[in-house]
């Protein structure tokens, strides 16, 4: 199977690792295919200089699944796909080259589905696979080609998980496409029993304080910017939080605290009482009405408390 013809979908930082990956291992890459500005997913990368500045043909779909997308590859006459393409790819596509490999960040079976990375950090599992594998019809569900580890440390959030996994991408291709071009690729079905994480949306992303500290800090680090911010609600007031950590307080009368109490407002950090301890959130838009807040005023309720009250849009 020497000298197949690649192209690489996607929309990230990690998709060019892939193309590099396939560069790197001396194959012809012929096609970088990603997204219009105006429609690309907030962690994007810029594909298209990527693909300029290696003298790598370029196009931009909408949807993967179209007549024109079709077409292209077909008059490529492409051998190999390689995806990280954020939405589904239809069997049209799937059925055009001799190989469609598809990449997904866990140990598949498990954690197949919507927003991986950010599922692994809100959820502080601490290890995990990136995981190869030949799509088919099904969502995550294919033959694995190869799968190799990624450790998720403590101070692991969003970013360097990105930058971890597309790392380890970069390896897993070369070393797919040499076993592809050595004809010794082997592929295994998925053992276990499957689970599918949902797609997040704008209400995974809101702070109570009825929560752990641990489990606080696990949310901010898995919404962090480029993405919007973990938020945290005070009254009227939609607060961004870009960091959090335990604030340390040896006084017994902090355990006795109710969660919500507001322990100090220091510049742009608030540091108040949670679950089971102090925690400091370092905050984007710090609101001017929190500087002056009198005894009684310094709780922050749940949020269901202000969104009722103040009739809260997200």
């Amino acid at each position: 199977m020497i000298g197949m013809k690649y192209a690489v979908l996607g929309t990230s930082f990690f998709t060019i690792k892939l193309a590099e990956g396939v560069l790197h291992s001396g194959n012809q890459l012929c096609a970088l295919i990603s997204m219009p500005r105006e429609t690309l997913p907030i962690n994007s990368a810029d594909i298209e200089s990527f693909a300029k500045n290696n003298n790598v043909m370029y196009f931009e779909f909408e949807d993967i699944n179209s007549q024109e997308s079709v077409d292209t590859l077909k008059n490529l006459n492409i051998d190999i796909i390689v995806s990280s393409w954020p939405k589904i790819i239809k069997n049209e596509i799937l059925t055009l080259p001799k190989l469609l490999v598809g990449t997904h960040p866990t140990n598949l079976p498990h954690n197949r589905g919507r927003h991986p990375l950010h599922w692994l950090l809100a959820l502080g599992i601490k290890e995990t696979k990136q995981s190869f594998f030949w799509m088919d019809s099904g969502i995550d569900s294919g033959k694995i080609l190869l799968q190799l580890p990624i450790e998720i440390e403590k101070h692991d959030d969003i970013n360097t998980l990105n930058q971890k996994a597309a790392a380890v991408a970069y390896t897993g291709i070369k070393t797919i496409c040499k076993q592809i071009e050595n004809s010794t690729l082997d592929m295994k079905q998925q053992e276990g029993v499957p689970n599918y994480w949902r797609a997040r949306n704008i209400f995974d992303s809101i702070i109570d304080l009825r929560m752990g500290s641990e489990a606080i800090i696990n949310h901010v680090k898995s919404f962090t910017h480029p993405y919007p911010c973990a938020k945290l609600i005070f009254k009227k007031e939609i607060i961004s939080i870009l960091e959090a950590e335990v604030f340390e307080q040896d006084e017994e009368w902090v355990k006795n605290m109710e969660y919500g109490k507001i322990y100090l407002i220091n510049g742009q950090s608030i540091v108040v009482k949670c679950c089971d301890s102090l925690i400091k959130l370092i905050v984007k838009n710090m609101p001017a009405s929190m500087a002056h807040l009198n005894p009684k005023e310094r709780y922050i309720y749940p949020p269901a408390y202000y969104i009722q009250h103040y009739d809260l849009h997200l």
